[in-house]
């Protein structure tokens, strides 16, 4: 997650929560969060519940929500979204993915350029994850 993290902290400051319940106390705190990143690769069903609750609080209701998940799955995916969450990402991450998510979900002059990642990264359009 070296890397996506890299490409967040580049949009600002990053808060790390250990568990669905302390995402929920972060985001109920000043300075509220401009985005939500939740890993999904082992627990779909808590956060999916997440994705709902935060969609049904009234300060987080906008708040776009990007999942991250372990392989492609399908059902996952399509329950994610119904859910509320504005992009979900499968792993391996591609860097133009991760960027077109956070373009969307954060608007187009909100994200830079990427920093320049190895030569081999590069090649292959992957982020070091």
């Amino acid at each position: 997650m070296r890397g996506l993290r890299a490409s967040l902290e580049a949009l600002g400051p990053v808060r790390l929560a250990k568990d669905s319940a302390h995402v929920l106390q972060l985001v109920d705190a000043p300075p509220r969060p401009r985005l939500v990143v939740a890993d999904a690769s082992r627990r779909t069903d808590e956060v999916q519940a997440l994705v709902r609750e935060l969609k049904l609080g009234g300060v987080t209701r906008t708040t776009p929500v990007l999942v991250l998940l372990h392989r492609a799955n399908g059902r996952a995916m399509v329950d994610m979204i119904n859910a509320g969450a504005r992009a979900v990402l499968r792993r391996p991450l591609r860097r133009a993915d991760v960027d077109g998510a956070l373009r969307r979900a954060l608007g187009p002059a909100s994200v830079p350029p990427p920093p320049g990642p190895n030569a081999s990264a590069r090649r292959a359009g992957r982020l070091e994850i």
